[in-house]
């Protein structure tokens, strides 16, 4: 059981990232370099449970459930997490010499995101070994591909301020907005209604603009002609 729920648990994640680092058709990036950015990822969650914890120690004090709920979306989750990733991209990233064409943004983004996902998931899957199936699954098509879809908002527009001296603001701005979005729906009931049925849509909606500005960054590459 432990090693299905561990495979469970990693596979989403290596399989984003391979499709990630396979669409970098002109100039691929050091893996080493990656993997390193994925461990950076992977070493955001330490600052990210101590500032969230913190949070929700103010989200305990209000009582207005939709208010709760906003303040955990966007500020708990959304704010904080996207954060500490955008962080390790201008530390780590940014200035780095490979760093060489649009689509490297996203590409590094994406190790960065799922570096944190991947300790995210594990957490999880593991937390309720007799529930792991369900967990992991569920997880698979929903949260780990929702964290490439934040990361590749952020990557892209990152790449704009290296390349075209564009505002640094959207690279922050859009995937905490895009990451609140996704757990408001999640947490927020008015009633005995929820918005969960606007869930696959919201994902559906993040894939398609993931995938343009995918195909955008590849366009836009020097090394294409």
């Amino acid at each position: 059981m432990f090693i299905n729920a561990l495979i469970l648990s990693l596979a989403p994640i290596v399989l984003i990232l391979l499709y990630i680092y396979l669409r970098d058709k002109y100039e691929k990036e050091p893996l080493r370099f990656c993997l390193f950015l994925t461990s950076m990822g992977m070493l955001s969650v330490i600052p990210v449970i101590i500032v969230e914890f913190n949070l929700m120690l103010i989200n305990n004090s209000i009582r207005d459930p939709i208010l709760s709920s906003f303040w955990e979306a966007f500020v708990v989750a959304g704010f904080t997490e996207e954060l500490f990733k955008f962080l390790v991209l201008i530390l780590f990233a940014f200035q780095s010499k490979h760093f060489n064409e649009p689509m490297d943004g996203i590409v590094y983004a994406v190790f960065v995101s799922l570096g944190f996902a991947l300790v995210e998931n594990v957490f999880y899957v593991f937390q309720d070994v007799n529930e792991y199936l369900t967990t992991g699954v569920v997880r698979a098509f929903t949260t780990v591909p929702a964290h490439a879809f934040f990361a590749i908002i952020m990557g892209f527009y990152l790449a704009k301020k290296k390349f075209y001296q564009k505002s640094l603001f959207p690279a922050l701005l859009l995937p905490f907005i895009a990451h609140g979005i996704y757990d408001f729906i999640l947490f927020a009931s008015f009633g005995e209604e929820s918005l969960l049925i606007f869930f696959p849509f919201y994902l559906t909606f993040l894939l398609i603009v993931s995938m343009r500005l995918i195909r955008k960054a590849i366009l836009d590459s020097p090394f294409k002609n």
